[in-house]
């Protein structure tokens, strides 16, 4: 039987599958709703796609051979909610996309083959894009219903396309004020980047792989979770004591960060994180953050002390790793954590010569008998 006979299918999912191609007559699937290819070994899809006018939804993504041209009269899916083309060889979108009316998310992440960008339809809710190709970017101001956005992308040299001088003269104070997340990569400034408090809804920030020295953050006081990874030149932050809704911090990979200024009066805080920082010494007094469940610290090679630690009665989750000149706690059998509290230790030689892994207060009880065996020598 031909698939084209198949008049009632809804959804059609040959993901993760050998197919190479689908037939023309898919075109006769009247009510077909949704398309699914991804990660399957697609090359193509058929010109008569488009004559599926209750189409929704097209999952495409992490299909390595498909290079499909996009037709120009796309815009005949007037239904078309959802375009996920991630990781293709796309090379084209042409500039009748703008014309989908009801089109909400668009995924064009690592489409290697694509240089150029329309501008999109201001229905859209979620858009990813950059690529390695990538030489031109439209104006995103006009996307006054967009929520979500990952923006970046590097060259064949893994070099930033998004800079002053680049392929690719992006600037983040133009994008629209309704984000609430936010996922910038490879971006480059001279000194540091700058919101201008434009995106007063965001409340989800990553940041990875960019090239500034500061990260400004005045504005952005609805922030709930920000996050930073691989900024090889970062040495500080601007606005921290800003943020009074900040329930999670992750900072990794940044080995020129020296200080978070304004990290102990972030009262809000539930799980902060630091990772591969090693020119940290020390961190602000910690014992205002009383609403904090986990405290993880890897890889910060030259932090000295916590101050504070002993005064956060809410931990949950503690974790140290790594960090080589962390001096022995004071006071431990006095702390005021709960003795529930998971506590992992490893390659801490001042905390404990070998892995520990058990609750606060195992710890305790090691803390006391070393404490006793102390006195008798």
């Amino acid at each position: 039987m031909s698939i084209g006979n198949l008049k009632s299918l809804l959804e059609l999912d040959v993901s993760e599958t050998q197919c190479l191609r689908l037939p023309e007559s898919i075109g006769n699937l009247s009510r077909l709703k949704v398309i699914n290819i991804s990660y399957s070994l697609m090359r193509e899809l058929p010109q008569s796609i488009i004559e599926l006018k209750e189409l929704e939804e097209l999952h495409a993504g992490n299909c390595l051979c498909l290079e499909w041209e996009i037709p120009e009269d796309i815009w005949k899916l007037s239904l078309l909610r959802v375009l996920h083309l991630e990781l293709s060889l796309v090379r084209n979108v042409p500039v009748t996309i703008k014309l989908l009316p009801r089109l909400e998310k668009l995924g064009l992440c690592d489409c290697s083959k694509l240089e150029l960008l329309p501008e999109f339809p201001s229905s859209l809710i979620s858009l990813k894009l950059g690529s390695s190709s990538l030489r031109w970017i439209p104006d995103l101001s006009n996307l006054t219903e967009l929520v979500n956005l990952r923006y970046g992308g590097h060259d064949e040299n893994w070099r930033r396309l998004y800079s002053q001088d680049g392929p690719c003269r992006q600037s983040l104070a133009n994008l629209p004020p309704s984000l609430s997340t936010l996922c910038a990569q490879y971006h480059e400034s001279i000194a540091s980047s700058s919101f201008h408090c434009n995106l007063r809804k965001l409340t989800h920030l990553h940041i990875s792989h960019c090239f500034w020295k500061e990260v400004q953050l005045d504005g952005l006081e609805q922030l709930i979770e920000f996050e930073v990874e691989g900024l090889n030149h970062l040495e500080g932050f601007a606005g921290l004591l800003s943020l009074t809704r900040l329930k999670l911090l992750r900072l990794s990979d940044c080995p020129n960060l020296t200080t978070i200024q304004g990290l102990g009066s972030v009262e809000s805080l539930k799980h902060l994180e630091i990772d591969k920082c090693p020119k940290i010494e020390s961190l602000d007094d910690l014992s205002n953050l009383k609403k904090l469940e986990s405290l993880v610290i890897r890889g910060c090679e030259e932090l000295l002390a916590i101050k504070g630690l002993d005064e956060l009665e809410t931990l949950k989750y503690l974790e140290f790793v790594g960090c080589i000149s962390l001096r022995s706690f004071p006071n431990v059998l006095n702390w005021k954590l709960s003795d529930e509290c998971s506590l992992t230790i490893s390659d801490c030689p001042n905390l404990r010569d070998d892995w520990f892994e058990e609750t606060v207060s195992m710890y305790k009880q090691w803390k006391h008998l070393k404490f006793k065996s102390r006195l008798l020598l």
